[in-house]
Order: C-alpha cells, then sequence, then structure tokens
C-alpha cells in the first residue's frame, strides 16, 4: 500500500464514479513519495442532481426497514472489521495515511470501530425499549422514533478513523440517509470502511461517499507552584519526553509518535513554538523540527510566564492538533490560590471536552468538581484524561468542544431520531365526544 498509489471512487447510489477530478492524500511519513491515494471528486451538480435525490429515495425504505435488520448490518460489518480481509488493510491505510503507530491504530480503527458498531446497535434497541409507562385500559400510546426528514451531512475528521464510522453509520443506524464527505486526509481509511459497510449488505444510496477537500492529548498541567519549584516533578516530565521518539518509517514499530498529519500542520506547530519562544515563555524540551521527508517534530514542553499570559494568548487558549505541552505553575500559597487557578481554567479556553484533576484532599476535589463543571465533558479525578472506554465513560464535550451527545451511547441517537407518539383509542367515536359536545 505504501509502494503505490491507491484510487479511490465518489460512490453515488452504489455507483463507483471516477471523474477524472482527482485530489491526492498524502504520506505524511514520506511526502516525496507516492500519494498513498488519488481519490476522484464528483461537481455540485452530481451532488444536486444524484446524490441527495438518491439518498432521499432511499430513505423511505431504509426508515421503515425493521430494527433487527438494520442491526444486523452493523453486527456483519464489526465482524468484517476484524476479518483478514480488512483488519490489515484498514490498519495500513490509517498508519500511513494518519501518521498513526501500530499501537495507535489498532486501538482506533479496529477495537473502537468494533465497539461503535456493536454498542451503537446496544444502545439503539435500548432507545427503541424506551416506552410511555403509563397505559390505559380505553387506548394504548407508543413512541415512534422516526429518523429525521432529509438527509444528515456527515463530515468526518482525520485524526480518528473510528470517527468516520462514528458520524457517517450511527444517524444511519436509526433510518437516516448520509451523505458522507470524509476528510481528505483520511480518505483511503474511510473509503475501507465505506466497503465494509457495503459488504455487510448497506442498501445502495443510504450512505453516499463523496471526498472532497489524535485530538484527545493533555495540552495543559496548572501545578502547584511549591511543587513545581522542588524539581521532583519537571525532572520526571522531561524523562518521559526524551521517549517520546519518532521513526522515519511506517514499519518502524517500536517508535510511539508518528509524523503530523500534513504540510500545514507541520508549519503551524513551527509558528506556534517559534511565538511561544518570541513571548518570553521557557522551552524545557524540544520543539525540533524535521520536514526534509515526513512531517516529523519534536514533542514541545512550554513553562509559561504568567507575566507575558493575556487572556487571548494562544499557548494558553488555541488547540494544536500537535504534540506541544504547556505547564502554568500557580500560587498554591495564596489564600485562595487553588479556587482561583479553578476559576481560571474555567473562563480561558472555548472548548470543554476532557480534563484530570490529581489530589488525594476531598474538599479540592469537590471544590474542583463544582468550579469547573461546565469546563470538560468528561472529568477523570485521579487518573488521565484519555483513554475513554466504550459502555464505560460516553466521550464528548460542549463549548466549543461540540455538542456533547456523547458519542457511544443513547444520547447521540437521540440527536438523529425525531419522537412521534401515537395515540390508539379503543373507544367508538359516540362515547369520546366531551360533554360540550353533546346534543341537549
Amino acid at each position: 500500500m505504501e509502494s503505490r498509489t491507491t484510487e479511490v471512487p465518489s460512490v453515488i447510489n452504489g455507483e463507483r464514479i471516477y471523474s477524472g477530478q482527482k485530489s491526492k492524500q498524502s504520506n505524511p511519513w514520506n511526502h516525496h513519495g507516492p500519494s498513498l491515494a488519488e481519490y476522484h471528486e464528483v461537481d455540485a451538480d452530481a451532488v444536486k442532481m444524484k446524490a441527495v435525490p438518491g439518498a432521499l429515495a432511499a430513505r423511505n425504505q431504509w426508515a421503515n426497514m425493521p430494527f433487527h435488520h438494520r442491526a444486523a448490518i452493523y453486527k456483519k460489518a464489526a465482524k468484517l472489521v476484524e476479518s483478514p480481509k480488512y483488519r490489515w488493510k484498514l490498519m495500513a491505510a490509517t498508519m500511513i495515511g494518519q501518521g498513526k503507530t501500530c499501537e495507535q491504530a489498532d486501538g482506533d480503527c479496529i477495537t473502537e470501530v468494533i465497539d461503535t458498531l456493536n454498542f451503537h446497535v446496544y444502545f439503539c434497541a435500548q432507545l427503541y425499549r424506551q416506552q410511555p409507562p403509563k397505559q390505559f385500559d380505553s387506548s394504548s400510546s407508543r413512541l415512534d422514533y422516526r429518523a429525521l426528514e432529509g438527509f444528515v451531512l456527515a463530515v468526518s475528521p482525520f485524526n480518528f478513523t473510528a470517527l468516520g464510522a462514528h458520524i457517517a453509520f450511527t444517524p444511519a443506524l436509526v433510518g437516516n440517509v448520509i451523505i458522507w464527505k470524509p476528510s481528505p486526509m483520511a480518505v483511503l481509511s474511510n473509503y475501507i470502511l465505506y466497503e465494509i459497510m457495503e459488504e455487510a449488505g448497506m442498501p445502495k444510496g443510504v450512505i453516499q461517499f463523496l471526498p472532497g477537500q489524535k485530538c484527545s492529548a493533555l495540552s495543559r498541567l496548572y501545578v502547584p507552584k511549591s511543587m513545581w519549584q522542588q524539581g521532583d516533578l519537571k525532572h520526571a516530565l522531561l524523562r518521559e519526553a526524551a521517549k517520546m521518539t519518532h521513526g522515519s518509517d511506517v514499519k518502524e514499530l517500536h517508535h510511539p509518535l508518528g509524523p503530523m498529519i500534513s504540510g500545514a500542520s507541520f508549519s503551524r506547530f513551527e509558528k506556534f513554538v517559534q511565538r511561544a519562544k518570541e513571548e518570553g515563555h521557557v522551552l524545557l524540551y524540544g520543539g525540533e523540527v524535521n520536514g526534509s521527508e515526513g512531517f516529523f517534530v519534536q514533542p514541545a514542553i512550554f513553562e509559561v510566564d504568567e507575566t507575558k499570559l493575556t487572556k487571548d494568548s494562544d499557548i494558553m487558549t488555541k488547540e494544536l492538533f500537535g504534540p506541544l505541552f504547556v505547564v502554568h505553575p500557580y500560587d498554591d500559597m495564596a489564600p485562595a490560590g487553588f479556587k482561583d487557578v479553578c476559576r481560571l481554567i474555567d473562563r480561558t479556553s472555548e472548548y470543554a471536552l476532557a480534563g484530570s484533576l490529581f489530589a488525594r484532599d476531598r474538599e479540592a476535589i469537590w471544590t474542583a468538581d463544582q468550579i469547573l463543571r461546565d469546563s470538560v465533558g468528561m472529568f477523570c479525578i485521579n487518573d488521565k484524561s484519555t483513554g475513554a472506554v466504550i459502555g464505560a465513560h460516553p466521550f464528548g464535550g460542549a463549548r466549543s468542544s461540540g455538542t456533547n451527545d456523547k458519542a457511544n451511547s443513547m444520547n447521540v441517537l437521540l440527536r438523529f431520531t425525531s419522537i412521534r407518539c401515537v395515540k390508539d383509542s379503543f373507544l367508538s367515536e359516540s362515547t369520546t365526544l366531551g360533554a360540550c359536545h353533546v346534543a341537549d
């Protein structure tokens, strides 16, 4: 796969379309080598005249298909993901195309995709069982979990192959039809996911595949200044950072880091590091870049200078999608030092995905839990903020991190349903007239 370029078509109503209007998915490990994939784009007329009408035409039959038949497609797809036919192709496409190591790719495009498919079937069955608890002898009532009118536009990112499965396939499970635009930096792995669903029995037109042009990581550490000045934590952090090496080849499996996803991301990281140094923050480790073959960067660790910070400082407020880590020592000797830093965290970032607190003092834990209640969608106490397990830790955040529907839960399915209540009365028409309608 690394030595040749794979052609990826658009797919409309089950038909492969090789338009000749091509763009490339590059190989971030070696941008001088062959592209990983060339994908055929379709124009706006094809979307408007074929893809959308085709999806809407498929909607009625798909939305009305009994749930156990839709579920069977997803259960079969989960088995196909782990089959020899697809497992290694999916792993290779994710590792080469999205710059992931073997371990990262296996957890993403295999384990998490399988769990996403299986658990959403489970949660959907649970959702459909949610019915009105009160029934009458004279009538019955039920909730009808309808698909949304129209279609769902699914635009999936590059950082997790599993997000392609989640964003495109979850709405379809509850009867929606999908126009799917994968990230141009994850086209090949997402196309393999499409092929898996197709082989599992997904009807033509339900998912239109139209390509066109690791978010969970700790970014900032707020640490008591007294602890930081002792030096033990700093030295331990630098020792661990030194282990974060990258290889120059996807086949070097012992390295924990891969390349940046693209030249644009590589340049953004380089400029971010340079700007932080110019602002006077202390670079404790790393920050070196090497773009001679692949988009490789060395993790950067900064210690911020509080006197140089403003409420709009990029180093504390922006999300980089790169290995940059910021340490902010706070004054824990001040009477309200801990509460003040919690309030600072709450108002600093527009994002609110995940965070952790490490503390022995239960009052401190309770204080942080209250002040930071709106700051994160997943709050971890004395544990790392990454590694949410599907089925145990519904993941998602509010503010600019998203709508916090909690991926891999019943909640996210509700986002894509339109509920109708149906009351069926067993009385004759004459007995259902109100007193105000009875003739004298």
